[in-house]
């Protein structure tokens, strides 16, 4: 669950907590100091990741190495050459699997990807889907300023954006989890019997600036289509922007610019930490996030993956026998 490898990445960590002075003894609760840490050292990481062409934000995470001991698809071996590498502000290094030959080979200095045609399973049940066998690491050496301890799964359409926030399940260390999954495709319709957006359009972006903003990130392919989500997300930095002149960095994929805030830069400090808290708050417990969902409409069409969890212990000899293999 730790964005980062405690083991390379803990001093830069603590220089910048030390820095802003965010030390336990200021803090009534140890819940309150890391998740203060939490927040300050991710959007630092994360803010010179994009100022500082020479910071390494990949180099600071987990390798796919170092988590992967077994993979099997339709009980057939996989291995990390199927996994697409990206960065995610809340979990650092993500793999994607059978994300779809459109995504760009890669060549990292641990991990390499190769572009390949979408895998379909023909068959239903455990055995015959992605069957994974995951290390999460040394916890008291690489795992720091967290509260738990597994990964995080999400399933999702290859055509949306995903927020790791929102969307997933949590699977925990020490366990076995199985995940079942039911695809649903939805169907709305639109005027006069809802406002859901079908396509985005120039006559639709004419009708608030989210909106154009969506049609803008569309032509700019930064998109492939609406996502409600998505443009909540940005209403939200938007916000933000507007009330603490800095940018929520775990948006800062989204690019939204503000015409209200000149020269606003990344919620990196302490003040604009609270600030962002702060205006988090008000955010959703006032009407300022209804006011997004007016500007921001349902699509028409969606793809929604529902799962059902279950999950066992690890027998104690198997954990043996992973632990001196």
């Amino acid at each position: 669950m730790n964005p980062y490898d405690g083991s390379i990445a803990s001093a830069l960590m603590q220089d910048i907590l030390n820095g802003q002075s965010i030390v336990p003894e200021n803090y009534d609760s140890f819940r309150k100091y890391t998740d203060q840490a939490n927040k300050v050292f991710k959007s630092a990481f994360e803010y010179s990741s994009i100022s500082n062409a020479s910071f390494d934000i990949i180099a600071l995470g987990f390798y796919l190495d170092q988590m992967l001991v077994s993979c099997e698809y339709e009980g057939k071996t996989c291995s990390m050459k199927d996994f697409y590498l990206y960065h995610d502000y809340n979990y650092g290094n993500c793999y994607r699997f059978n994300g779809g030959s459109d995504l760009a080979s890669q060549t990292y200095q641990y991990h390499n990807f190769t572009s390949y045609d979408l895998k379909k399973s023909t068959k239903t049940g455990w055995r015959n889907g992605l069957r994974l066998e995951l290390y999460t690491g040394n916890q008291l050496l690489q795992q720091q300023y967290t509260f738990k301890t597994g990964f995080r799964v999400i399933i999702h359409n290859k055509s949306i954006v995903t927020f790791s926030d929102k969307d997933g399940i949590d699977v925990a260390a020490g366990s076995q989890t199985n995940v079942a999954v039911t695809r649903t495709f939805m169907f709305r319709l639109g005027a006069p019997y809802s406002n859901c957006i079908d396509e985005l359009t120039d006559a639709v972006a004419s009708q608030n600036d989210m909106l154009a903003l969506m049609l803008e990130k569309k032509n700019a392919k930064k998109i492939t289509q609406y996502q409600q989500d998505y443009c909540l997300k940005a209403c939200y930095q938007t916000y933000i922007i507007s009330q603490c002149n800095c940018s929520d960095m775990s948006l800062q994929f989204l690019d939204v610019k503000s015409k209200t805030v000149a020269n606003a830069t990344g919620c990196v400090s302490s003040i604009d930490i609270d600030c962002l808290t702060e205006k988090d708050l008000e955010f959703y417990n006032g009407d300022q996030v209804d006011q997004c969902y007016s500007k921001c409409p349902i699509e028409c069409n969606q793809i929604v993956y529902d799962t059902q969890v279950s999950t066992a212990d690890v027998s104690g000899s198997f954990g043996k026998i992973f632990i001196y293999k």
